[in-house]
This record gives structure tokens, C-alpha cells and sequence, in this order.
């Protein structure tokens, strides 16, 4: 308890010192010194050299954009790791249970809950870039409204996701695993307490992505870390003492959503970003039409990639009737998310960095060529950081391997889930540069660009899973090398040729 306490007491201390909206970054005539060295802004004058131009907007000086990147990245890395390691909690105390097709239950139950939620979560991805820019011009008013607008949407289609799990329950987990089998049986009475999760859970997303706006990221990690801690308390009283089994699981991770939910509302009125005056006028058809036009292209998105990874989990749960591939696999993915997950910071720092620079200056003349020339330096500079970040977290899933026989004790499990493990430290790398690519596609709003990416990649993912299925589990994960080497060359095209920050282009408008 007194964890607990010094944890709510530090975030109101965070929540008082530090206020929600507010300009970060300014732009002056010439590229800012705070964001741009002075070699960079030397070769910012010499359009006609591109290659050079790119050489220094490339690596890291431990200037202050890095400083910026760092103290965005590193806390919401935090953050974001904490995801996993709840879950990978979940795991081992539903593993004691000692039941293979249990386990795998549980996997299947929460593929089918992931799937349905961002499927149905696009406004965090839309709702950074929005108050950022807002953020960038100064209006403290206008970013409180974009905020509202999201929370009253979040609210609504957060309880059409839970009304789907209550109510059809069985459907949903027919995608993966056939009713006839104890993986069914198991993974029901997870999903529909899961499912509680739904409102609270959307509605803590969105609140995230305005803090992260701000460019905040203490405040959420505070928050996370107590949600968390309360899940991993209940975990062990509600699958045993209470007797619940794999359903506590699932109730355990209800209840910590519900208390960050809270905590994210209280903050957000604390700080008279959430008001209701602004709700109700957010609550109308044509604010409801701009989000979804603007959101369509990231539910396009998340529908290629998750009907693929609900295909991967079909395939998974029918390869043996014993439960032990699927769970294999489970284990696998919970040591491939706790790096892949906190490397999705490093998108964190494009989708906020980049609205901000573009949103400043442009009001002066030649202000837009010299944004996004500032912009352009930032860009690259993620993209290098996702690449280092990725090499760093494959080194520490090396190093973890010998570890991976702690989420089961069946031997049997522990055998299939080993060698897996090393395929998803070897993923990190590409993962890191693919995040951290679209994260700055975030940012420049190409979000259709994006959702063509992800789509090619699903695609290829399928097919691919199809040719190397009779390679068992290292198929499937192959088949997600052939799924992230296509997202990195579109990522890495948009990038150095096609999108608004090619070199090419910066140069040609800043001679314009």
C-alpha cells in the first residue's frame, strides 16, 4: 500500500508541476540552433548538395534534439515494456495452472480481444499528430477540443466493443480455435471478462496520445506502472484463491485498465483539458465524420494485420490438439513484445516531433521550407535511433533466452518455445526501423501511405505462412521476417524518395 500511495502522490505532483498543452519548440528564421547544429544549418544554405545535406541530418551529436528524442522515447519505452511484462505476469501464473491447452486458451482469447480493439482503436494514432499540431500553434483551446472529441468517440465505440464480447462471445473465438476443443472451452470465460476492459481501455489510450502530445511521458508511465502493479497483485488472488482460474486473468486486467482509466480522466479534469462543455459539443455527426475520415485508413490498417495475425493464431491452435505449439508460441510472442512493444517509444517521438516543427514558423515568409527542413533532420534522426534501438533490445532477448523455460513448467513446452525465442530477437532490428519510419509517417498525417504498407506486408505474411507451414512454428516465424522486410522497404522509400521529407524535396523548396 504505501508503494501504492507514493505512486498517486507522485502523479499529482507530476500533474501540477507540468500543464498538458503547451508550446515546446520554436522555429526562427533560420532552422533553430535547439533543433539543428550549426553544420547542419550551414548545409541547410546549400540546397544543391543533397547527399550532404543527408550525411549530417543522419547521426546522433547529443544535441537537443536527441535530448528531446530521449526524454520522449526512453519514458514511453518504459511504458510501453510494462505491457508485456504484465502480460508475461499473466502467463506465468496461468502456466501454474500446469494445463498446455489452457495457456493456449488464453493466447487465442487475447488475439481475438487485440484484434477487435484496434480494430476499433484508431484515435490514439490520430489523435497525436491532431493536438500536436495544435500544440505547435500555441492554442491551448483548440488542443482541449481535440482531446474532447476523441474521449467522446473513445466512450462510444469503446462500448460497441464491449457489447460484441458479451454478447457473441463464442463467434469471436471461432475465428481461432474450434468450439469443440478445451482451448475453447478455456479461452471463453477469459474473453468476456476481458472484454469488461473495453470502455476503460480506449478511453486511457486516447488519454495517453494527448499527454504524449505534450510531449509528457512521466505521467503516463506513473499511471501504467500502478494499473499494472494492481494486475499483477490480483493475478495470483483471482486464478487461485478466488478460484476463477484463466477468467481471473482476465478480470485482473479489467480492474487495472478501470483504475488507469480513472486516474487518466482525473488528470485530463484536473487540468481543464477535459471538460464538459467541450464534450457536448463534440458529441455530433460532423466531428464523429472528421475523426473517421481521417481514421480510415488506420482501420484499414489494423485490419490487414490483425486478420493476418489472427491467421497466424488459427494456424497455430490447429497444428497439434495438445495445446503445446500454441503455447509455445504464447511464450514466444511475450519475449518478442517485450522488445518490439517498447520500441514502438521511438514511433512515439516521430508522430509528436514532427507536427510540432511543421506547425511553427509558417506564418513567415519561407517559414514552411525552413520547418520542414527542421523536420527532415528530426526524421532521420528517429529513424537511426529505431535502428540502434532495435539492434540494442535483440542483444537483450539474447540474453534472456536461458530464461524463457521460467513462463511453464512443462518440459515439452519449454523445448518448442526456446529455439522461437531466437527468432524473435533477431526480428528487433527490422522492427525498430519499420516503428520508427511510420511513427514519422504519423507525423506527416500519411496515413494512407501506411495502411498500403501494412496491407502489402500482411499480404506477403500469408503467403508466405502458407509455403513454410510445413516448418511448424519456425515458419510462422519466418513468415513474420517476410511480413516486417516489406513494411521496411515502403517505410525506407517513403522516406529517402517519395514522402514530404525526401531530401529532394527540402532542398527544392528551400531554394523556391
Amino acid at each position: 500500500m504505501t508503494v501504492v500511495f507514493a505512486l498517486i502522490g507522485a502523479i499529482s505532483l507530476t500533474s501540477a508541476r507540468v500543464p498538458l498543452v503547451r508550446p515546446t519548440v520554436r522555429l526562427s528564421a533560420r532552422p533553430p540552433r535547439a533543433l539543428v547544429t550549426a553544420d547542419a544549418a550551414l548545409a541547410l544554405e546549400q540546397p544543391s548538395q543533397p547527399s550532404a545535406s543527408r550525411k549530417w541530418r543522419l547521426w546522433p551529436c547529443g544535441d537537443d534534439l536527441d535530448r528531446k528524442i530521449a526524454n520522449l522515447a526512453l519514458p514511453a519505452m518504459l511504458n510501453l515494456a510494462i505491457f508485456p511484462l504484465a502480460g508475461a505476469v499473466d502467463v506465468y501464473w496461468v502456466g501454474r495452472m500446469g494445463n498446455a491447452q489452457v495457456l493456449a486458451g488464453m493466447g487465442a482469447a487475447n488475439q481475438v480481444f487485440s484484434t477487435l480493439f484496434w480494430l476499433i482503436a484508431f484515435l490514439p494514432s490520430v489523435t497525436t499528430p491532431r493536438v500536436a499540431d495544435a500544440i505547435g500553434r500555441g492554442d491551448r483551446e483548440l488542443a482541449a477540443a481535440r482531446v474532447c472529441e476523441a474521449v467522446a468517440l473513445a466512450v462510444t465505440l469503446g462500448f460497441f466493443g464491449f457489447l460484441l464480447v458479451q454478447l457473441f462471445p463464442a463467434a469471436l473465438l471461432r475465428v481461432v480455435t474450434p468450439p469443440s476443443s478445451s482451448i475453447f472451452a478455456a479461452a471463453r470465460p477469459y474473453l468476456r471478462y476481458r472484454g469488461l476492459s473495453f470502455v476503460p481501455a480506449l478511453v486511457s489510450a486516447v488519454a495517453f496520445s494527448a499527454f504524449r502530445a505534450e510531449m509528457d511521458a512521466i505521467t503516463p508511465l506513473l499511471i501504467t506502472l500502478l494499473a499494472n502493479a494492481i494486475n499483477c497483485i490480483l493475478d495470483p488472488i483471482l486464478i487461485f484463491s478466488a478460484g476463477l482460474g484463466v477468467a481471473g486473468a482476465g478480470l485482473a486486467t479489467a480492474v487495472s485498465e478501470v483504475v488507469s482509466c480513472a486516474l487518466f480522466v482525473a488528470l485530463l479534469v484536473r487540468r481543464r483539458i477535459l471538460r464538459a462543455d467541450l464534450l457536448r459539443k463534440s458529441l455530433n455527426a460532423e466531428t464523429a465524420s472528421q475523426l473517421f475520415a481521417a481514421g480510415g485508413a488506420v482501420q484499414l490498417r489494423s485490419l490487414s494485420i490483425q486478420a493476418a495475425f489472427l491467421y497466424v493464431a488459427r494456424t497455430v491452435a490447429r497444428m497439434d490438439t495438445s495445446g503445446v505449439a500454441a503455447a509455445a508460441h504464447q511464450i514466444t510472442l511475450q519475449f518478442w513484445q517485450l522488445g518490439g512493444i517498447a520500441l514502438l517509444a521511438i514511433s512515439t517521438a516521430g508522430s509528436v516531433i514532427i507536427p510540432a516543427l511543421r506547425a511553427q514558423g509558417v506564418a513567415e515568409p519561407g517559414g514552411r521550407a525552413r520547418a520542414d527542413a527542421a523536420a527532415a533532420c528530426a526524421a532521420d534522426r528517429v529513424m537511426l535511433w529505431g535502428g540502434a534501438m532495435g539492434c540494442a533490445l535483440g542483444c537483450a532477448l539474447l540474453a534472456l533466452l536461458p530464461f524463457a523455460s521460467v513462463l511453464s513448467p512443462l518440459p515439452e513446452v519449454q523445448r518448442a518455445a526456446r529455439p522461437l525465442a531466437l527468432f524473435a530477437a533477431l526480428l528487433q532490428p527490422l522492427v525498430g526501423l519499420v516503428f520508427a519510419g511510420e511513427g514519422v509517417m504519423q507525423g506527416l498525417n500519411c496515413f494512407g501511405a501506411i495502411a498500403a504498407l501494412t496491407t502489402a506486408g500482411s499480404v506477403a505474411m500469408v503467403v508466405a505462412l502458407r509455403l513454410l507451414a510445413p516448418l511448424g512454428l519456425s515458419g510462422v516465424w519466418l513468415s513474420f521476417f517476410v511480413f516486417n522486410i516489406v513494411r521496411l522497404l515502403g517505410v525506407l522509400r517513403h522516406h529517402f524518395r517519395s514522402g514530404p521529407l525526401a531530401v529532394s524535396r527540402v532542398s527544392r523548396r528551400l531554394a523556391a
